[in-house]
């Protein structure tokens, strides 16, 4: 796999991985009174927070290895790409918060 397809991937993970969570957070949500149902949600927002981190590593590590060799777009494919990831890890955390805090019932 190229560097640029795998900074591509990185940079596109944050926003398919909160937009996968957020549906599974809208499937669950009818049932989310269960406890077998709030462990689905929270695996899911920890889950969605873990892959979304490794985008954001996997971009840092791209940022810092590329060489100015390869152009200033790769640079900010990657630069782009732990922006992203980190603006999508604090609207995941931010979405898991209510699961964390309501019972389900409200």
């Amino acid at each position: 796999m190229t560097r640029e397809l795998t900074l591509w991937l990185s940079a596109l993970t944050g926003p398919v991985v909160w937009f996968i969570s957020l549906e599974a957070n809208f499937v669950f949500a009818p049932g989310a009174h269960r406890s077998e149902i709030r462990l689905i949600l929270y695996l899911v927002s920890l889950v969605a927070l873990i892959l979304t981190a490794i985008a954001g590593w996997i971009s840092w590590i791209g940022w810092h290895r590329i060489g100015d060799r390869e152009g200033p777009s790769t640079k900010a494919l990657s630069i782009s790409g732990f922006i992203l990831s980190c603006m999508f890890f604090l609207v995941i955390l931010a979405q898991a918060i209510p699961n964390l805090m309501m019972s389900g019932y409200e």
